[in-house]
């Protein structure tokens, strides 16, 4: 008992002073929510997902080309889609379209699985959004939040001159629209992005029933609030492997038949949003300027053909 009473101690400790990457991630998040707040009138598109859309897409296009405002959520893909879809919820109105763009990783999502960053933003900055799980959920989560990360929390609250959220905050530099803006350039060479082909689309796909809840309860919300969902493929590495492979093309109509059973569209085909080497910036998700600009010419005229 006494153990317990420490344990959850430890974990309040971490919701006033929250881990490192909980604090990159918050802020962030904070700086996508200014985005999406300055357009709460209009009628708006907003990317959801993780770095492949902070790093793959140009709004300003976009907004251009679509005629209405479009807005850039894309957060850290360890978040999963339900921390990220409760912080664009206030910021939507009737006819706002969301696209939601995961990376591979995202469709292995479950809410026990022990991710560092999950775990440190519903046990901190996101605990709110823990009301709404089940009690079997909720106490798994914290029987699995790490002790690393409660141990920065104490070091937090005993040293009153070390501020953390001034030093972790997140430093990705963005604009107005949540467009990531320091990506010129190419700092992750062609063997890198060989030598690390994505194990999600090489191992088999098997898509958790806590992602279906997920979706099916963003769906309903949708649905009462007359939003338009539709899904895409994520911008990643065109690796030789992915191609001819049974698995990978397994593992994409997976992806294909949980957006059909959610009756939401997916607009493209998964090679649609692969590319070279020569446009990608420092990973196989983040592209480049160049890379960002071919990539959202592509995906405007995709999407123009479902609006």
């Amino acid at each position: 008992m006494i153990g317990v009473i420490i344990w959850n101690y430890l974990i309040s400790i971490h919701r006033d002073y929250p881990s490192a990457g909980a604090i990159f991630s918050q802020s962030m998040i904070d700086i996508k929510k200014e985005s999406v707040k300055a357009f709460l009138d209009h009628e708006k598109i907003i990317f959801s997902g993780g770095s492949n859309i902070a790093y793959g897409i140009d709004c300003k296009i976009l907004f251009e080309s679509l005629g209405r405002p479009v807005i850039n959520f894309g957060c850290m893909v360890g978040l999963g889609p339900e921390i990220i879809f409760e912080n664009i919820k206030p910021f939507t109105r009737q006819n706002d379209i969301i696209i939601f763009c995961w990376e591979y990783e995202t469709y292995l999502f479950n809410r026990t699985n022990r991710n560092l960053n999950y775990l440190g933003m519903i046990e901190g900055p996101q605990s709110r959004i823990k009301k709404n799980f089940p009690l079997y959920d909720r106490t798994l989560l914290r029987l699995y939040f790490p002790v690393n990360l409660t141990r920065f929390s104490v070091y937090s609250l005993i040293n009153k001159n070390f501020n953390p959220n001034k030093i972790y905050a997140c430093g990705w530099q963005f604009d107005s629209l949540g467009n990531v803006t320091s990506n010129s350039g190419n700092q992750i060479p062609e063997r890198e992005l060989l030598a690390t082909p994505l194990r999600p689309l090489l191992n088999k796909l098997t898509i958790h029933n806590d992602l279906y809840k997920i979706m099916r309860n963003i769906n309903s919300f949708a649905k009462k609030n007359n939003l338009k969902l539709y899904a895409t493929w994520p911008n990643t590495f065109e690796h030789p492997e992915y191609y001819s492979n049974h698995i990978v093309l397994k593992n994409f109509k997976t992806i294909k038949t949980f957006w059909r059973n959610l009756k939401i569209p997916l607009v493209g085909e998964p090679y649609d949003s692969m590319y070279t080497s020569e446009f990608f910036y420092d990973s196989c998700y983040h592209l480049n300027t160049k890379g960002v600009q071919l990539r959202t010419n592509k995906l405007s005229e995709s999407i123009s053909e479902h609006l």
